[in-house]
């Protein structure tokens, strides 16, 4: 991208200046600076924010100066960053409405050791997972969470679940991504992410179209605190999802799904990497707090 580019409206309306320094690598963390002067539009939360670099050539943002105006529709993204959307929490919240019979016909699986789960899963509580066993697929109940234990932490406290992957080859994620027996599909119907100010944060939906159960690539393993335990792969989000989040699970078409669980690692930073049809993604925005009352059934998600 070069030196830092100076981002101004050239049409009408109040416009913001925006800097952009040099991207030096895709996929890692860029700056985008916020002229102080329109800090106020934008809330309080300063004038630096954390935006990928991959996200940011989605917005177009070229080697060439653009303009943007704060009602041009491609700096909505921007905005909605600093006025309620999370750059940081990822997926939280999924649904699947379907019961462990119909999903592992779905998948064609088998059920070793029959179970209950709640339609509604939330990180720290058990969802269905389908795995590699001997001869085939093996649908089970996992905890959604890999067990991490801070050292700030209290001796005898409860771990904290790690419910996300974002980079495939660093950490814990990079030893079992290379291992088959470790990968998993994550079965759901619909996924959340949280819009609105701070306080106020409702739910909204993402379904895939024409897929009634959608297989989200996951990581699992055996954890001394909880047993089996598993992981969702997240990715940048695709352009219908943007305007809410920056990013979103690594959702895998029919075809795609023996490659998770047998491909190489090169399969898997493929599939990570690559781009969700924003076609595929349905919306569904609701009035339903994100935290819920503690009257409200159901559990509360983080």
């Amino acid at each position: 991208m070069g030196d830092a580019a100076s981002l101004a409206e050239l049409g009408g309306g109040e416009c913001q200046k925006v800097q952009v320094p040099q991207m030096r690598r895709p996929g890692f963390g860029i700056k985008v600076l916020v002229d102080a002067r329109e800090r106020s539009k934008l809330g309080t939360f300063g004038t630096r924010m954390e935006a990928d670099a991959k996200s940011a050539t989605k917005l177009r943002w070229q080697s060439s100066p653009l303009s943007f105006c704060s009602a041009h529709s491609r700096l909505s993204p921007l905005i909605s960053m600093f006025r309620g959307r999370s750059a940081n929490k990822m997926c939280n919240l999924y649904k699947l409405r379907r019961s462990a019979a119909e999903v592992a016909s779905i998948f064609s699986a088998k059920v070793e050791t029959p179970f209950n789960a709640a339609e509604e899963v939330l990180p720290g509580y058990p969802g269905m997972v389908i795995r590699t066993g001997d001869n085939s697929r093996v649908l089970q109940s996992m905890v959604w969470g890999f067990p991490l234990r801070l050292k700030t932490m209290k001796p005898g406290s409860k771990p904290k679940p790690v419910n996300n992957v974002r980079d495939l080859g660093k950490g814990m994620w990079v030893g079992l991504a290379r291992k088959p027996q470790w990968r998993c599909l994550i079965p759901l119907t619909e996924f959340a992410e949280a819009e609105g100010p701070k306080g106020s944060k409702t739910r909204t939906w993402f379904s895939v179209k024409d897929q009634p159960v959608a297989a989200w690539a996951g990581l699992w393993r055996e954890s001394a605190e909880w047993g089996a335990v598993y992981s969702g792969v997240m990715t940048d989000a695709n352009e219908a999802i943007l305007p809410v989040h920056d990013r979103m699970p690594v959702l895998l078409m029919p075809q795609d799904q023996d490659r998770w669980l047998h491909g190489d690692f090169d399969d898997l930073i493929t599939l990570q990497a690559r781009q969700f049809p924003p076609d595929l993604v349905q919306m569904h925005r609701t009035d339903e707090l994100w935290v819920r009352r503690r009257s409200d059934a159901g559990n509360v998600p983080s």
